[in-house]
């Protein structure tokens, strides 16, 4: 008898090496999951961080008497917030609102800062040397979803982090 010799490889190889990619698939992408969700929200967390000491510093420069907030110079407008106490509120747009006349690359520059890709809110008590003086948010209630929970402040966020849930 002859004996055959065996050319290519058959449906069945052929199914596991399938099978097999596919499982390495899926468990590459539920590894990377945690890791581009903690990114996404080192990205936010940097962002409110640099706008957070951007204002501590225009705050300390107002309080020892160097400047006076400006209407566009500092901020593109002010609003009272009467889920606030009625406390005043300063908006400044982002890079997200690039074709709004909000956005002022003159404001983010006084603000000591390269840029910002979103718009916020931010409120500042004046004479406080406290860490909740600043307070800052998502223009106009908006939010982030990061890990399918919602951050609308600087305050979730990092409550989030220091949890360990991002």
């Amino acid at each position: 008898m002859k004996r055959m010799s065996r050319k290519g490889i058959t449906i069945v190889e052929l199914v596991v090496v399938i099978i097999i990619l596919i499982l390495l698939s899926i468990i590459a992408i539920f590894n990377t999951n945690k890791t581009m969700v903690l990114s996404e929200g080192m990205a936010y967390k940097q962002e409110f961080t640099a706008l957070y000491q951007a204002l501590a510093n225009l705050q300390m420069q107002y309080n020892l008497g160097d400047i006076e907030y400006t209407e566009g110079e500092h901020y593109y407008s002010s609003f009272e917030d009467p889920e606030d106490n009625n406390n005043t509120w300063y908006t400044v747009y982002g890079l997200n609102n690039y074709d709004q006349a909000g956005y002022s690359d003159k404001i983010i520059e006084n603000l000591g800062l390269d840029e910002l890709k979103r718009s916020y809110e931010f409120r500042l008590y004046d004479n406080k040397a406290e860490k909740d003086d600043i307070a800052i948010r998502f223009m106009g209630n908006d939010y982030v979803e990061i890990g399918g929970y919602k951050v609308k402040t600087y305050e979730d966020i990092v409550n989030l982090m220091n949890s360990g849930a991002i």
